[in-house]
Order: structure tokens, then sequence, then C-alpha cells
């Protein structure tokens, strides 16, 4: 009741928005009284997942947010250069507009602004690694060489030094949820449960 649901709701909602024109947030969803809603942006990719405000959570202006689909070829830049699924973009929340920042990831879901102001980024799958983003307003459109290294290119397909780092030491796993402490210690889990998958499978490990 304190959210102003006096009974249960019966029936499952919809986990999307319907693409309906001239109709505001407030008709297409369903919120318990006094509560309102509206549409950041209908530009983001597919399956965006977890999300971050950017620089903070008390006044933000962006949010970052995680893609969860594969690294398909989704078409080529003007120089050729193959264009992958995006893997992290962020939404400037005065204007809606939405920039990528990283391509060639698998499954981003978790994502997390850290207490030295960069982004980190896992994959929600078996070999799943993370990805740290050093300055997540200023880089677009890098794309990994190869998952698992730091080496991106930009959509010319020339190198880029210093703007993703790969982080190796947390290993590799498939990731659901994370979180950083102020002093930088990290908690993260493994998607699965324990024994799922066969009595030998690990899972569900933090």
């Amino acid at each position: 009741q304190y959210f102003g649901f006096n009974q249960p709701v019966w029936t499952p909602e919809k986990t999307t928005v319907a693409r309906v024109p001239n109709q505001s947030a407030n008709q297409l969803i369903k919120l318990s009284q006094g509560l309102k809603a509206e549409i950041v942006s209908r530009k983001v990719g597919n399956s965006s997942d977890m999300m971050a405000f950017w620089p903070n959570d008390v006044k933000p202006t962006h949010l970052v947010t995680c893609i969860e689909a594969g690294n398909d070829a989704v078409g080529t830049f003007p120089s050729g250069q193959p264009k992958l699924t995006p893997s992290v973009q962020t939404i400037n929340l005065a204007t809606g507009e939405v920039k990528t920042i990283l391509r060639g990831m698998i499954a981003c879901d978790g994502i997390r602004r850290t207490p030295w102001n960069t982004i980190v980024a896992t994959e929600e799958v078996d070999d799943g690694g993370l990805y740290e983003i050093l300055n997540p307003l200023t880089t677009q459109d890098q794309t990994l060489v190869i998952r698992g290294a730091s080496e991106t290119t930009y959509n010319a397909g020339k190198p880029v030094t210093g703007e993703v780092a790969y982080r190796s030491a947390v290993g590799n796993l498939a990731w659901e949820g994370l979180e950083l402490n102020t002093q930088g210690v990290l908690y993260y889990g493994d998607e699965e449960r324990p024994g799922s998958g066969g009595s030998d499978r690990d899972g569900g490990s933090i």
C-alpha cells in the first residue's frame, strides 16, 4: 500500500512500451497513484539492460547503459570498417541524444560508475570479462579488436589506446550483479545458481 497497490495485480505487465505516436509514457505504462513517467529516448539499442547514472546519482546528466546483445555486424562505417552491435551507450537526459561508447562485447549486462569516476561494464556469458571505460563521455564508437583485451579501434579502423581497459584480474564468468564500494572493493556474482546445468557445474558464486 505504500506504493499505491492495495491488492495484487493478477496479470503480468508487458516489459516493453508500445511505440504509439502522440501518446505519453503516462498513457502507455501502468503506474501506481502519484507516480509519473516520461520517455527519455527511443533511440537506445535493442535490449538495453542495466544502467548507471553519470556523473553522480544526485544530479545526473547522462545514463550509461549496457546493451545485452551479441556482437554481430549491423553494417559498415564509411571507412569500410565493420560496424558491430552497440555494447555500451550514453543517453543525454536533457536531450535524449544517444551515443555509442563501445562495441564488440557480448551480452553486456552489469554496469557501474566507480568511485574514481570511470565506468565498468561486464558480459553475461560464460567467458565474460570486465571492461573499464576511462572517460565515458568523451569515448565514442570504440570497437574491441578482440574480446578479453584492451585494444580498440575507432570507426576508421585506426587503433586507440588509453580509453578502454580489460581487467583480467577479476576473472571470467557470466556476470550478473556487481557493486563497488567507496574503498574500491568489487562484489560480483555469477548468473547461474549453484548446481544449474549439472551437479559438477559451479555457479551462483559471489
